[in-house]
């Protein structure tokens, strides 16, 4: 189950050769994007499988809560965590997955079919083999018991990314876990030959023996977190790869009518009476943000790779080739993309600005309490809100339209926020800084051709102090630096 109740068109493109530190195999397209039944939208499904560390065994949620909160709740990505159980703490708002305490590999495989049936995920993190393990069960056969379950699971799914991760620790048991990990990327390789997508994680150099807990079969809160950190730029790098083969396609704005920076605030209005938020200041930036979201906490150890090993390797493209999540870069540092393929190919005929939804939190989570058109990306708040009855520093907003281009050259967008910023034309994300420093400034540059209509998502989130926000182009030729105007709206 979504916490959020937005979702934007995704499907993978190509293989992704994920950043683990032992051979990656990655072979095969990916599936086709998921429905959410509720919105109509589609979303990139993903189901955590496996046992008691799956599911969080004396810590809820497991490795799913710091996972989930870095990728769906600070980089906004639209991923619904399925399984036909249900359980973490109350700051994980999707804890659907598949870890069955207990279970060995054959017991998973015995109810596999039933469980994907029902959640026909998109994507799936596989971690199995403790118990049998643990409880010394035909360890000789154990390989061929996995790619069975492998196998199986890519004959019920034949779209499915399937990342297969080698166990943890289990101190006092080395040599048996030794063992049944070097023979999965074997496995790994034996089904992507058939044509599956699967790849091989090596989870199992991520953790020491002191990551594990008393019981020394399942982590600590702090090996948790690292399984977690491990694994976001691996689901990053899937998600990119849906999401740049397929760019939003939000419909334009419905209205007309124009006043101001407000054009409309009269299409729906949950609540309250008029907007407070106003047309903003055009001052210049002041800092360059250097915090980077879904950090480890000071109290926990490094998730860096508890030992060394071979580089990855792979046959398909590395991880790298997708588009960044890392805010720190400087602006100037983004890259030119290529827009060849705009969302329409001819001059759109409605300019008028841009759907505002307003969300009373920073996740875009629940109804939206305003949704209006706003003739462009220009407002401050300072210490107040859109409106009185929103907490000033706990909202968000969100921005979606089509932006046409007056003239055909590169485009430099800019955005100055004080607060959370991420931008996407034409289904690229060209800014993404979802922390709250101060006022920022983010630059991203991107081929538009005239006359022809881009998609366009903007999206901010005030958590701390002043809030305010504008959005600006520059052409390389002819079009003059300025907030992006109404008319090309």
């Amino acid at each position: 189950m979504r916490a959020a109740t937005y979702a934007r068109p995704l499907r993978m493109l190509l293989a992704v050769a994920l950043t683990a530190l032992a051979p990656v195999v990655v072979l095969g397209l990916g599936p086709g994007a998921s429905a959410d039944t509720a919105s109509g939208a589609t979303v990139m499904k993903l189901m955590p499988l496996g046992d008691s560390i799956t599911d969080g065994y004396r810590v809820p949620g497991g490795y799913r809560t710091v996972l989930w909160e870095r990728t769906v709740q600070e980089d906004g990505d639209d991923i619904d965590f399925v399984g036909s159980l249900n359980g973490g703490p109350p700051e994980l708002l999707d804890a659907d997955h598949e870890g069955h305490s207990g279970y060995r590999i054959d017991q998973i495989r015995a109810s596999i079919d039933t469980w994907l049936a029902k959640a026909t995920p998109d994507v799936v993190l596989l971690h199995i083999g403790t118990n049998d393990i643990v409880q010394n069960d035909d360890m000789a056969n154990a390989p061929a018991r996995l790619q069975d379950l492998v196998s199986r699971i890519c004959v019920d799914l034949p779209n499915v990314h399937l990342v297969v991760m080698s166990v943890v620790p289990r101190p006092g048991l080395d040599s048996v876990v030794n063992t049944y990990n070097a023979a999965i990327p074997g496995v790994v390789s034996a089904v992507a030959e058939t044509g599956c997508a699967v790849s091989f994680f090596d989870m199992n150099h991520y953790l020491t023996a002191a990551d594990m807990d008393s019981g020394l079969t399942h982590p600590t809160a702090c090996g948790f977190i690292k399984m977690a950190n491990a694994l976001y730029p691996v689901v990053t790098a899937l998600y990119d790869a849906f999401e740049a083969a397929h760019p939003s396609s939000s419909s334009p704005p419905s209205s007309d009518s124009e006043s101001g920076s407000v054009a409309s605030d009269s299409v729906t209005d949950s609540g309250g009476s008029g907007a407070s938020g106003s047309g903003g200041s055009d001052s210049s930036a002041s800092q360059t943000s250097t915090s980077t979201p879904g950090s480890t906490p000071a109290t926990c150890p490094s998730t860096s790779p508890a030992s060394s090993a071979p580089a990855a390797s792979s046959s398909a493209p590395a991880a790298s080739s997708a588009p960044a999540k890392s805010s720190s870069a400087p602006a100037s540092s983004s890259p030119v993309v290529s827009s060849s393929a705009p969302v329409s190919s001819s001059p759109a005929s409605v300019k008028h600005g841009l759907t505002g939804t307003y969300f009373k939190n920073t996740i875009f989570s629940g109804t939206p309490a305003i949704t209006r058109v706003d003739a462009t990306v220009n407002f401050t708040w300072g210490t107040g809100a859109p409106r009185s009855d929103f907490y000033v520093n706990s909202f968000g907003v969100r921005w979606t339209g089509h932006v046409v281009a007056p003239a055909t050259t590169t485009y430099t967008f800019t955005t100055q926020a004080d607060g959370g910023m991420r931008l996407w034309v034409n289904g690229v994300r060209l800014v993404n800084d979802w922390t709250d420093n101060g006022v920022v400034t983010h630059t991203g540059t991107i081929a538009l051709t005239k006359g022809h209509s881009y998609a366009i998502r903007v999206e901010y989130g005030e958590k701390a102090g002043n809030a305010s926000v504008v959005l600006r182009w520059k052409g390389a030729v002819t079009v003059p630096s300025q907030v992006v105007p109404t008319g090309d709206l």
